[in-house]
Order: C-alpha cells, then sequence, then structure tokens
C-alpha cells in the first residue's frame, strides 16, 4: 500500500527545503494539468504528487497517465478510478459496463488504438495502477485519494478504505496528531463537504502546530462551469495553494 522508496524522495525533497506539490483529482484534464504545472515553475529538485483519479470523465485519460508515467518527478498515489478501471479490465467482466458510465468510456476514447491494440493498451494501464501506492506517510504528511474513518486508527485501514472513505470530514479530532492529512476524492462543491467554499476545504479541526489538521484539494475539475471546476495544488512545503481554471470547453 506504500512506497518506501517514494516516500524517501519526497521527504527528502522537503528536508533540502525544495516544493512537492499535491495536485487533486485530474480527472483526463491533460491541457489543464499541464497548464498548472506550468503556473508552479517547479524547481530542478522539485517534485509533484497526484492524488489519484488521473482519469475518466475528461477528454485525455490516456494523456495524462503518459505524463506521469514518462516523468522523474511526477508522481502519484491511486484513485477508486483507477481501481475501477483495473477490476473492469483485469478481473470482473461483469463491472466493465459500471466503470464504462462513470467515465470509462472517455478512458477507452483517449486511447490512441483500435480493437486488440486497445485491449492491450488498457491492459498496460492497469497494470501500472498497481505499482502505485495507496497512501503516501511523511514526517508532516498522510495522502490519501479518499481519506480516513475517523473510528478507525490510521494504519488499521485498507487499501479500499483509504480510495473510498468521505467521512474524514465529520472528524472531530485530528486523524493524526503529528501529520496533516491531504486528501481529494470528494468535490468541495459536494454537499458532504461542510463548506460553501470555492476553495480548498480546510478542517477546522487543528493540529497542534497550527495547521489545519485535514485539506482537500479535488475542486471539481469535471463539474459543470457553474460550479467553477479547476486543478488546485498544494505546497507541502510551505502550505501555498494555487488554483488552475479548467482549460477544455465545457461538456455542457
Amino acid at each position: 500500500m506504500r512506497d518506501e522508496s517514494l516516500e524517501a524522495t519526497l521527504q527528502g525533497t522537503l528536508d533540502e527545503g525544495n516544493s512537492v506539490w499535491v495536485i487533486g483529482d485530474i480527472h483526463g484534464h491533460r491541457e489543464s494539468f499541464e497548464t498548472l504545472l506550468s503556473k508552479l515553475r517547479l524547481g530542478e529538485s522539485d517534485h509533484v504528487l497526484c492524488i489519484g483519479d488521473l482519469i475518466d470523465r475528461g477528454p485525455d485519460s490516456f494523456g495524462v497517465v503518459e505524463l506521469v508515467r514518462t516523468s522523474d518527478r511526477v508522481h502519484s498515489i491511486i484513485g477508486n478510478h483507477e481501481m475501477l478501471m483495473q477490476h473492469a479490465i483485469l478481473a470482473e467482466e461483469g463491472r466493465r459496463g459500471f466503470w464504462l458510465r462513470v467515465g470509462g468510456d472517455e478512458t477507452m476514447d483517449s486511447i490512441p488504438c483500435e480493437g486488440d491494440e486497445l485491449e492491450a493498451k488498457a491492459i498496460e494501464l492497469c497494470e501500472f495502477f498497481s505499482t502505485l501506492p495507496a497512501e503516501v506517510i511523511l514526517r508532516g504528511h498522510r495522502i490519501v485519494h479518499g481519506g480516513y474513518d475517523p473510528t478507525i486508527p490510521p494504519e488499521e485501514h485498507t487499501k479500499h478504505q483509504v480510495m473510498t472513505v468521505r467521512s474524514v470530514f465529520s472528524a472531530t479530532s485530528p486523524i493524526d496528531e503529528c501529520r496533516q492529512v491531504v486528501v481529494g476524492h470528494t468535490p468541495v462543491q459536494n454537499d458532504l463537504v461542510p463548506s460553501d467554499s470555492n476553495s480548498a476545504w480546510k478542517s477546522g479541526v487543528i493540529l497542534p502546530d497550527g495547521r489545519p489538521s485535514v485539506i482537500c484539494i479535488d475542486t471539481g475539475i469535471y463539474l459543470k462551469d457553474r460550479h467553477q471546476p479547476r486543478l488546485t495544488a498544494l505546497n507541502l512545503l510551505d502550505g501555498s495553494i494555487v488554483y488552475q481554471p479548467r482549460v477544455e470547453p465545457t461538456t455542457g
């Protein structure tokens, strides 16, 4: 569920005073992703960690995944949409219809192949997703796609739980007294999020060092224009946040 080598790289980057930017759910919006990366003005020693859900719903999931897997400094954890694709393509034939309805159609359309080559390329993407951790734990942060159930110790969560649970928003005490939890998965425009803010959501539960105990950086890149769809990047070094409005044309 974890990648100790990646964690060592990211912690070392922070220890040296360089930036680690965590980017919320991208959902196939490659142009917006590339525009955000340019806006971050990454230094030679900076790194990027995507919070999962690279794919589905947007027009170029394949391009997003290719950007991540061919980069030495752009990394990702796995999200529930990568898991859904794995179930649909590799394991559970009956799940393919569900995945296609929740964004998988757009992902398959973005793969520049047809017939048997298309299926082979989809399998290749799923195999890449199998290499991604579900959780990144650093000295001052826990980064997962979905979150943690406040009633369960964080170290007792399963891979499926950290990708899918949404109850982190109801936590009345810190999930981890020493670490800020960074999550995606639930757009801040969702009614489940106790806020009417259009910025990243920050918990009112505060850590001993003064930081919000939880930050949600899924800002609904795939939503309709009236919801101000955008990508969000959080700098773990200093807590700064950069937003990028969606570049791709609206779908309605």
